[in-house]
């Protein structure tokens, strides 16, 4: 705790005087931002999990805030030429924080990590893990799942995925673009141990 109250955390982000850390992770935690489509290919209805990122970050649960220090980051742009994906640094973001206030959080599930397919995702993960066997590893691992208003967060990390995204992507991707939900991929035992209490929240 310091003078103000509410106490830092990470690299002295100062929580609100309301505030209280419920948890925090003990090792750098893999987290993937998503996007999953609605559209509709040829009259019928499909859904579809797009990547965004790829970081490690420290993550932290208050009772007001779920919060992200996000120490690097890989994002997979999808606009390069010829529609290819292509997986580039963005250094802008290290030491930067992601956060969302809770009732931001919609939905809350554990989920197998190994279920995201897709070249995209692939690439990002090999971009990660080179060597197989530690690819296969992680494929492995527990994960938790969370549907988020992603109007509702805040930070630079937010700000470099909204320009990311701001070139009509999606609209070029898919012809008939019904709905887009945020969705972040929270990596490890860690995360799961308290997937209960972020469901008792929503």
């Amino acid at each position: 705790m310091d003078k103000e109250g509410g106490g830092l955390i990470g690299l002295f982000k100062r929580l609100e005087s309301t505030e209280e850390l419920s948890f925090e992770t003990r090792m750098v935690t893999p987290v993937i931002f998503l996007k999953e489509v609605e559209f509709r290919w040829f009259g019928v209805y499909r859904r579809r999990e797009v990547p965004i990122s790829l970081c490690q970050a420290n993550v932290y649960l208050t009772n007001e805030r779920l919060l992200f220090l996000v120490l690097y980051q890989l994002e997979v742009s999808m606009v390069a030429e010829r529609g290819k994906s292509k997986v580039s640094h963005l250094s802008g973001v290290s030491g930067a924080w992601f956060e969302m206030p809770l009732s931001a959080i919609q939905q809350v599930e554990t989920r197998p990590l190994k279920l995201l397919r897709g070249n995209e995702m692939e690439r990002l993960i090999e971009s990660i893990y080179p060597d197989k066997g530690e690819r296969d590893n992680f494929l492995k691992s527990p994960a938790v799942e969370l549907v988020y208003d992603e109007q509702a967060a805040v930070g630079r990390v937010k700000d470099y995925m909204v320009a990311l995204l701001g070139m009509g992507l999606f609209r070029r991707t898919f012809a008939k673009l019904d709905k887009v939900y945020d969705k972040l991929v929270i990596v490890g035992e860690e995360i799961v141990s308290i997937a209960p209490a972020l469901r008792e929240i929503v």
